[in-house]
């Protein structure tokens, strides 16, 4: 996270946010180690979706929406995690001006596009050690031909999603 303001939050937030620190967890492991942890941000996750703006929430649940709907059925290695973390380098990417005056589809088209060029790059920076890639699958579970067989899968199904004239209609649409 930068160390400055984030997305027009304040200075105040990113030191709460920054004051939260991380904690160690377990963590489930197919392998059945029993001693396999991971760092967890979960509590500055949570101050930050608590200073959202309404207009990005629902960018958010639609982004998630359609990760759910269309692309987690193609892609078991991406997960919603990855979406949010998108999620929080995109605002950071993005004026809170466009993101409060600019119209949600349009909002969601950029969005996707973001998403798009990160899973092309295979590039998805943890928000709060940027050094480390979230798409650095564990090769031991899945083949990387099949990883790149389902983002294969992904960005056409992105692509062809982000032509659709009434994109949110068709997204919340039970068809």
């Amino acid at each position: 996270m930068a160390n400055n303001t984030w997305h027009n939050f304040g200075t105040q937030v990113v030191q709460a946010v920054v004051a939260t620190g991380c904690q160690v967890v377990p963590k489930a492991d197919p392998s059945g180690d029993e001693f396999s942890w991971r760092l967890s941000f979960s509590r500055g996750e949570l101050l930050l979706a608590q200073h959202v703006s309404s207009a990005a929430r629902i960018l958010y649940v639609a982004a998630k929406l359609f990760w759910k709907e269309k692309l987690k059925v193609v892609c078991s290695s991406l997960r919603s995690y990855h979406v949010k973390t998108l999620f929080y380098h995109f605002l950071e990417a993005t004026t809170v001006q466009q993101i409060e005056e600019v119209d949600t589809e349009i909002m969601l088209r950029r969005f996707l596009a973001f998403i798009h060029s990160h899973l092309e790059a295979r590039s998805c920076p943890h928000f709060f050690i940027p050094t480390l890639n979230l798409f650095h699958f564990q090769l031991e579970y899945i083949s990387q031909d099949m990883i790149n067989m389902e983002i294969s899968s992904c960005l056409v199904i992105i692509q062809k999603f982000r032509k659709e004239k009434h994109l949110l209609s068709s997204l919340f649409s039970k068809k």
